[in-house]
């Protein structure tokens, strides 16, 4: 399912302005400040009391940020586990074994003046240092709670960096030795709960949300422990009483954290950091407004989106409302049903298999409606040049039109049908936007002008020909009960799933393009030098689309949130795609680090498959690719060089 962040974020916006309120009138929805800045500058907190022995070893732990991480160190000789870059001072924290037990010292170098180190402290419970503006290093390798990978020595840390004693976390004794004995420790401790090794408890569970305060902000953090809550004790109970449906339908108020997260994440990209992390990579409920969970591993969804056979409900994100598709759309067919089967038989055979072969028309600059003028001089002054997608809908248009339908639409016809970036991208919602007025009016009205687009044109023609073969019985056979006939329901269910993943995904990745090449002259160097290797990093990690859905063909037993939960047969699974499998640390090291040298580009999983398999059109490795993948990489580049022709590469 494709999920915009543009047409999201600012239906958002007015609800993030009422977290906001909700959380300054009523205090205890407001994070707690997670340490106080102390006399010499520094943010610490201190938990005091009896700390454990010397021979019990201390935990290193980086905390209050979205990637957590812990190791076990025994204190046989002093330790630099810290460094604090702060008003010219450096200090360097370190641990050792003192008198009375487990101590930590500090050692201030200062270039401006002299400053003397205060004497050892006794660890107590716990004792913690954050950045808080400052550059805090890690100092000792620790391993990361979510990817299981080492966080190297001299890694920079947004949050806090603490010393616990090992008896805090009683579930994790078995947490010693080298790193390879306590990876295996750590992941055995998360796969027995269901969530994080360090999460003791229902209260930590709901403070995991307060991690994101230092590297987003506090509206996000209110967000999170509010929707943590409603998956713990509100959604969980209803996935164990499975749907009643095939056609599932998200709550109101699974809706509003949804959107309300991706605002105050700032779009699918903070959204991609902010999910596969909350729950450490554990099964969760989905972030999507459904009754069901999600998996965010990349492992994990590689095997869920190569199955042969994945049972598909009739829903797109929320819902499935007639405004915004037909119930018979190939999205909503199981894989490896003769009508699924046959309905990609179908569109490869009338052209799918090669629209992405041979040139694109020269792009014709547009004029700018007066709204988007006006909004262009607004945004100009703030400093912001980069296209919108709705604007940028209408330079895709054209150019997925003529290569998908064999025909090149006039300007009027490219510019009706393009007023579907403006308006459709709500469908993932569909569940809300059928119960608006007006809209659900105008969704329907451009998908008429596609549909009778389509039908007067060349690859339309072929369709209603090729369809009427003895080889496509079962799939005429669903289509015969739909109110546009055969022919009507597959140009009409052809037209909704271009316009919907098509011209709406490939207008945000356009976009998404032109704000990577933003950033500095070097991106724009490795965007003329691999435009297409460029595209699938920005897919990675600025993703368009964050995943699909599938049922479950047999009951499940699962661990989530420290609950055994046993999820019935026909329970919603989210294949997170976008929205966390690129991101994993353990498959792309340094994941948010763009480098479109990337050896492994082809594990990304953005066109609903892997990548090397979707641009060989390898129905074997990704039995549900995207069909319009190689060519919405086409277009957005094009889109993209377009309007970067003017920026210097260094």
């Amino acid at each position: 399912m494709g999920c915009r962040k543009i047409c999201l974020c600012c239906a958002a916006a007015p609800l993030s302005i009422v977290v906001l309120v909700a959380a300054l009138v009523v205090p205890q929805l407001w994070p707690k400040p997670y340490c106080q800045v102390g006399s010499d500058g520094t943010c610490k907190h201190v938990e005091e009391g009896p700390s454990d022995s010397c021979g019990a070893g201390v935990l290193l732990r980086v905390t209050k940020q979205a990637a957590i991480g812990l190791r076990h160190f025994p204190l046989a000789e002093d330790l630099a586990f810290a460094t604090l870059e702060l008003d010219g001072c450096i200090v360097e924290y370190s641990f050792a074994c003192g008198s009375k037990g487990p101590q930590v010292s500090e050692q201030w170098t200062c270039k401006s003046e002299k400053k003397k180190s205060p004497e050892p402290s006794d660890l107590g419970k716990m004792w913690e240092v954050c950045a808080k503006g400052s550059s805090l290093k890690l100092k000792a390798p620790v391993i990361d709670l979510t990817f299981d990978i080492e966080v190297a020595a001299d890694s920079s840390v947004a949050g806090c960096i603490a010393l616990s004693a090992p008896s805090a976390f009683p579930g994790l004794g078995a947490a010693r030795g080298d790193f390879e004995a306590q990876r295996g420790a750590l992941m055995e401790a998360r796969a027995k709960e269901g969530r994080c090794a360090t999460v003791r408890n229902d209260d930590d569970l709901l403070a995991r949300g307060e991690d994101y305060l230092a590297e987003f902000n506090p509206v996000l953090a209110v967000t999170l422990k509010g929707f943590l809550s409603y998956m713990k004790y509100e959604l969980l109970p209803e996935l164990r009483k499975g749907l009643d449906t095939d056609r599932p339908e998200g709550s109101l108020k699974a809706t509003f954290f949804f959107v309300l997260t991706l605002a105050s994440a700032g779009g699918l990209s903070g959204a991609s950091m902010v999910m596969p992390m909350l729950n450490c990579g554990m099964m969760m409920p989905a972030m999507l407004p459904v009754p069901g969970v999600m998996q965010t591993r990349h492992a994990d969804v590689g095997k869920l989106i190569a199955d042969p056979h994945q049972r598909r409900p009739v829903m797109i994100g929320g819902g499935a409302a007639p405004c915004c598709f037909d119930e018979t759309l190939p999205v909503f067919m199981s894989a490896g049903s003769p009508e699924h089967t046959q309905v990609r038989k179908l569109w490869d055979t009338i052209g799918l298999a090669t629209m992405h072969l041979g040139d694109l028309s020269e792009i014709t600059p547009l004029t700018d409606s007066t709204f988007i003028a006006v909004r262009k001089k607004a945004m100009a002054l703030g400093g912001m040049t980069t296209p919108m997608l709705d604007e940028l809908a209408g330079y895709v248009a054209p150019l997925f039109l003529e290569k998908l339908w064999g025909k090149k639409p006039t300007a009027e016809e490219a510019s009706e049908i393009a007023a579907y970036g403006s308006i459709g991208g709500p469908c993932i919602v569909s569940h809300v936007i059928r119960r608006l007025p007006i809209l659900p009016g105008k969704i329907i009205a451009v998908r008429e002008k596609a549909f009778t687009f389509a039908m007067g044109s060349p690859v339309g023609n072929l369709l209603a020909t090729e369809i009427e073969k003895p080889e496509y019985a079962e799939l005429r056979e669903v289509y015969s009960k739909r109110p546009k006939g055969v022919v009507g329901t597959a140009v009409q269910n052809l037209a909704d799933a271009s316009l919907f993943a098509g011209l709406i995904g490939t207008s945000a990745a356009s976009m998404n393009c032109l704000l990577q090449l933003n950033r500095g002259p070097q991106f724009v160097k490795m965007f003329r030098g691999n435009s297409t290797a460029f595209m699938y990093e920005v897919m990675r990690t600025a993703t368009a689309v964050i995943g699909s859905m599938q049922q479950t063909k047999a009951p499940l037993k699962a661990r989530i949130f420290g609950e055994d939960v046993l999820l019935p047969n026909g329970s919603l699974v989210e294949q997170v795609t976008g929205l966390g499998a690129g991101l994993d640390a353990s498959v792309f090291p340094d994941p948010y680090r763009f480098d479109t040298s990337r050896q492994n580009l082809g594990e990304t999983m953005n066109w609903n498959g892997k990548t090397k398999y979707v641009m060989a059109r390898d129905y074997a490795g990704a039995p549900r690719f995207c069909p319009g993948g190689a060519l919405s990489v086409k277009i957005a580049a094009k889109v993209c060089h377009h309007f970067s022709a003017h920026m210097k590469a260094e």
